[in-house]
């Protein structure tokens, strides 16, 4: 994403009692998932939701409904909906809102307090680059990851991010003390946006544009039988001088 430098003057407007998005409650801290796909474990947070609300009973958790439920995985949210009536029985305290356009995200992170981002284990996850990640350090929001990959080490790094053990007291502990920690969460959401500053377009595509700009073919690394042929090196230095 880009536009990152507004989002630190946005969030530095916020006034104390926090600006929400349409439809979220006026009060409490607010510990955003998202939405909810088979890669995910949403259970796990389930599990610690009782710890933190013994710390913090004025907590929110935030979950995003299904905006294609027709061609989305429903399994895992399913799960996660039986299994947040079986915490939550009245809905107080675990919310399922409908999903947030993009154009609306920047409201939403200036509500939030603490991402939350739990994945099953497994090859995807170790090589996942989890959008919602980068999405949340763009809003300041800073992040427990559980089996994170990659971009939760380099958040983690940074000062953004906080990678935890795959338990549920884990997550618990974790998201309390956060909560309980205004200037870490201050500190954190600084660091977030230097991150995700950092992973804008303008400054990731540079090493790419460049080499589109420069690039060259080296006959060495062709494999192809055709490549020795002179009238393929004839077409492709026409081509060069041409461009």
């Amino acid at each position: 994403r880009d536009g990152l430098n507004n989002m630190g003057e946005f969030r530095s407007r916020t006034n104390p009692r926090k600006m929400r998005a349409a439809g979220l409650p006026p009060d409490g801290p607010i510990v955003l998932f998202g939405g909810i796909y088979d890669w995910y474990d949403p259970e796990l947070v389930l599990e610690a939701w009782p710890g933190i609300l013994r710390k913090h009973a004025e907590a929110k958790l935030l979950f995003f409904e299904n905006p294609n439920p027709e061609s989305t995985p429903q399994r895992v949210y399913a799960r996660a909906r039986e299994k947040a009536r079986a915490v939550d029985p009245r809905g107080n305290s675990v919310l399922f809102v409908p999903w947030f356009p993009y154009t609306a995200r920047a409201d939403l992170y200036a509500a939030v307090d603490v991402a939350v981002s739990i994945s099953s284990g497994g090859l995807e996850t170790d090589l996942a680059f989890r959008t919602r990640l980068l999405d949340a350090a763009w809003g300041g929001v800073y992040s427990v990851s559980v089996e994170g990959g990659p971009i939760a080490r380099a958040l983690e790094r940074a000062g953004a991010g906080l990678s935890v053990e795959p338990t549920a007291s884990a997550v618990a502990n974790a998201v309390s003390a956060l909560l309980s920690d205004p200037d870490r969460l201050r500190s954190g959401s600084e660091a977030a946006r230097g991150f995700a500053a950092a992973h804008a377009w303008s400054c990731v595509t540079v090493a790419l544009a460049a080499w589109c700009r420069d690039g060259r073919v080296d006959p060495g690394r062709l494999s192809f039988p055709a490549a020795s042929s002179p009238s393929l090196w004839r077409r492709l230095s026409d081509r060069r001088k041409r461009s």
